[in-house]
């Protein structure tokens, strides 16, 4: 696994490849849920790949991205705790594109749900007045973002 890992992050690092990253992305994910809690070793070349990853995409593949994020989550739970100011720094850049919101919302509950709370805790108050926010400017008809708003206060409650 680790050779494979390390060949799909030299694909990553390379921007040439961009238009591989998904693929690459989703390559990773396999490996990682056939490791299952055995892939936390490999999460300080991951996390960073990632995150760049979502930083430079195009927007078309960004809600993918999410996801995959959200699925490593549920595969290393806590382990994701020292990671916790790039997510949340990405998840507060993103989080105006009312199109990831909803993603970004499901990846906040996966958050609550993995950490404890005291390692979830202290990044409350950048998080909370987003959420808050869906819940005051969401006119839509299904008031999707809204349920998914309620549903992580819920979580983090």
């Amino acid at each position: 696994a680790k050779k494979a890992t390390t060949s799909l992050f030299d694909i990553l690092r390379n921007s040439k490849l961009k238009q591989h990253h998904a693929k690459v992305i989703q390559a990773v994910m396999f490996i990682f849920q056939s490791l299952g809690s055995r892939c936390v070793g490999f999460m300080p070349h991951t996390l960073p790949l990632f995150s760049d990853v979502l930083w430079t995409c195009d927007s078309a593949n960004r809600m993918m991205f999410f996801s995959q994020l959200n699925g490593l989550i549920r595969i290393v739970g806590h382990h994701i705790s020292p990671y916790m100011d790039e997510i949340v720094s990405v998840v507060l850049e993103f989080w105006p594109n009312t199109s990831l919101q909803s993603s970004i919302l499901i990846l906040i509950e996966d958050l609550s749900d993995a950490l404890y709370e005291d390692q979830f805790i202290p990044h409350l108050p950048s998080i909370i007045p987003s959420i808050l926010a869906v819940l005051h400017e969401d006119r839509s008809p299904s008031r999707e973002r809204s349920f998914r708003a309620l549903k992580a206060l819920e979580t983090l409650a």
